[in-house]
């Protein structure tokens, strides 16, 4: 298996179109239309020369065609919609099928910044799998509603019970559901996972997390925005993966 990073060259022209093809299909989708080809041939037009057009991407499609090997390609772009797109409707312009015909390509995105040598990812996140549990259950919180600390650390280890028991994994809990007490343990520990439980939603068009105040353990509002840049204090070391275990999250 040989794995290729291509970095997709886009002009904002092609990012705006893009965007308004996918756009429509999303639309067609959330009326409850059946997708038809039709629906998608403006979008899969553009992706076919966007990838027929990287110099990169076609010297991979010959290889696989000639070559016999199978080809992980890491697709690398800022923005997240574009990475996001049905990529595998391209059509490889040689052999005139699309990528998701071809059994020896596999397809993965990823954010520029994440890229990192392998000695720069192993140091970063060396074995056993470090998990961070952070529960947050506001002392005022409706009674219905209020979280069990017990319950969910419980379900937790329970469903990680079989790599504690080997050594595998380590688990950590954050001193209390405030924004604070996740920073203090972020900046002193190279975590793999954060679990997140508690509560969210929308407000004024915004998303929140309900947390704790680090001194009363009362509800504070948290706007994700801020949740997400707390998850970024440590600059030597950026969590693999974050899970929010939430409402409207």
């Amino acid at each position: 298996m040989i794995w290729k990073s291509i970095q997709l060259q886009l002009s904002k022209s092609q990012i705006s179109s893009l965007k308004a093809h996918n756009a429509k299909i999303i639309e067609h989708l959330e009326e409850r239309q059946p997708l038809s080809s039709k629906v998608l041939d403006a979008l899969r037009a553009e992706l076919t020369t966007i990838v027929n057009g990287n110099a990169d991407f076609t010297e991979v499609l010959t290889k696989i065609n000639s070559s016999g090997e199978h080809y992980v390609v890491r697709l690398v772009h800022e923005d997240n919609e574009i990475l996001n797109l049905p990529w595998t409707l391209a059509e490889d312009a040689a052999f005139e099928q699309p990528l998701a015909a071809l059994q020896q390509l596999s397809l993965c995105k990823c954010p520029p910044n994440y890229l990192k040598s392998d000695d720069q990812r192993m140091a970063a996140t060396a074995p056993p799998l470090k998990i961070l549990l952070m529960i947050s259950s506001p002392e005022d919180s409706d009674w219905q509603h209020r979280l069990s600390y017990e319950y969910e650390e419980a379900q937790i280890l329970r469903a990680f019970e079989p790599l504690l028991k080997t050594g595998q994994i380590e688990v950590d809990y954050t001193d209390d559901g405030s924004l604070e007490a996740l920073e203090r343990k972020l900046k002193t520990n190279r975590y793999h996972i954060l679990h997140f439980s508690g509560h969210g939603g929308f407000q004024d068009g915004a998303g929140f997390l309900e947390l704790e105040n680090p001194l009363t353990l009362k509800m504070e509002l948290v706007p994700a925005q801020t949740f997400a840049e707390t998850l970024n204090c440590n600059p030597g070391h950026t969590l693999p993966l974050v899970v929010l275990s939430s409402c409207q999250t």
